[in-house]
């Protein structure tokens, strides 16, 4: 029997022994057809301490023939997103057969399957209605997405004890409930509905197996969710799109800005995602995580008090001022 990847629960096929490091990578990958498993771990992260005895038993498993190659992320963040970044390229581009990433089982979904995520409270200001509806006119429109892309909505519940909160509760479990039924079948959802709290290392998790993070306020600030994919995305892969009704919008032009009220504009728009390049993902990714890098909330504190520091200034210049001037009279 063949052994089975702990994390993506593909069969593994068999294969001579493998050694990988960062100087041979692209040789190993050019020269082979067989499986290495690239294990990123943290100590930090409930579950890679889950998964690693997995994987163990994978490679065990495969009497030699599979080999493992461990990364602790916080020892070595510069090789561990080097290689992340390479081996997910690689297998977006079609090259990669051998190296198997494991994080869609993190998150309890197929790996052959596209994803997209939305996260976001339970609230009709953030546009969850016509996300959905935007997925649903993807599949009208584009019905080879069908069975190969699921949409994950994860929804913390807010103001619950609100009667209008209540009924738009239901109208989302109903229109999620409806766009299943239509384009659904057995072992396939096209919405995940996801009602309840989830953890920042969860949700980091769903931000990482995903290759779109879809963010659809009718009416926000800054919205921080979308930088909060971009920061999880160290590969430099995955789409960003933006409602332009949010702050964000405004400083990330790289993200796909839709009007999300336009439902067969955001349909386009997921469309456009889940058929770009991992070429243009990379140069747009980069992009944004270097922008957020930059005006981080250390440079928004430090211009704050700069503000304030310079407002203080000008109070006490226009006193001395109107000082002066009564002196004159």
């Amino acid at each position: 029997e063949a052994p089975v990847c702990g994390r993506c629960g593909r069969e593994l096929l068999q294969g001579q022994p493998l050694e990988l490091t960062d100087a041979n990578f692209d040789a190993v990958v050019d020269a082979t057809r067989h499986p290495v498993l690239v294990d990123f771990w943290a100590p930090w992260c409930g579950p890679c301490k889950q998964l690693g005895p997995a994987l163990e038993k994978v490679v065990k498993a495969a009497n030699g023939k599979v080999k493992m190659v461990k990364i602790n992320v916080d020892e070595n963040q510069q090789l561990a997103g080097q290689m992340m970044r390479r081996a997910r390229a690689r297998r977006a581009e079609g090259h990669l057969a051998g190296i198997l990433l494991g994080q869609r089982d993190v998150i309890g979904h197929r790996p052959d399957r596209l994803v997209g995520i939305g996260v976001d409270r339970l609230d009709y200001t953030k546009g969850i209605i016509e996300r959905f509806l935007a997925v649903e006119r993807l599949f009208e429109l584009q019905p080879e997405w069908v069975g190969k892309f699921s949409f994950i909505q994860i929804a913390a519940p807010s103001r619950t004890i609100i009667d209008q909160y209540q009924h738009f509760h239901d109208q989302v479990y109903a229109l999620a409930e409806r766009i299943n039924k239509r384009f659904g079948r057995e072992g396939y959802e096209p919405i995940v509905l996801k009602v309840k709290h989830h953890e920042p290392p969860d949700v980091y998790e769903y931000y990482r197996a995903s290759e779109l993070c879809f963010v659809t306020s009718l009416h926000d600030g800054m919205n921080l969710v979308a930088k909060e994919f971009i920061a999880a995305r160290d590969d430099e892969q995955g789409v960003l799109i933006l409602s332009q009704f949010t702050g964000a919008a405004q400083e990330l032009p790289e993200a796909l800005v839709v009007n999300p009220y336009d439902i067969d504009q955001c349909a386009a728009a997921l469309h456009m995602a889940l058929s770009m390049p991992p070429k243009e993902q990379r140069a747009r990714m980069r992009s944004m995580r270097g922008l957020i890098q930059e005006f981080n909330v250390y440079r928004w504190a430090g211009r704050m008090l700069m503000d304030a520091a310079r407002m203080r200034r000008r109070i006490r210049v226009m006193k001395q001022v109107g000082q002066a001037s009564g002196r004159g009279r």
